[in-house]
């Protein structure tokens, strides 16, 4: 049985990995748009599986493992 893997996954193993990354890294390491990094990482934070740090430059994600 083939396992399917989201951008949502692709995103949350990036986190995990390097337990610190900016929206804009992400979206160039998944290859996705800035804006759809930010909605899925929307979405894992409200699950309570990643943080979110905003600055005034950036939207960090931040693991919480």
């Amino acid at each position: 049985m083939a396992v399917i893997e989201t951008k949502a996954d692709e995103l949350m193993d990036l986190v995990r990995g390097k337990k610190k990354v900016s929206s804009t890294d992400a979206a160039k390491e998944i290859g996705v748009e800035e804006s759809y990094v930010r909605k899925l990482a929307l979405v894992l934070h409200k699950r309570d599986l990643i943080d979110i740090n905003a600055t005034a430059f950036a939207l960090w994600l931040i693991s919480k493992e």
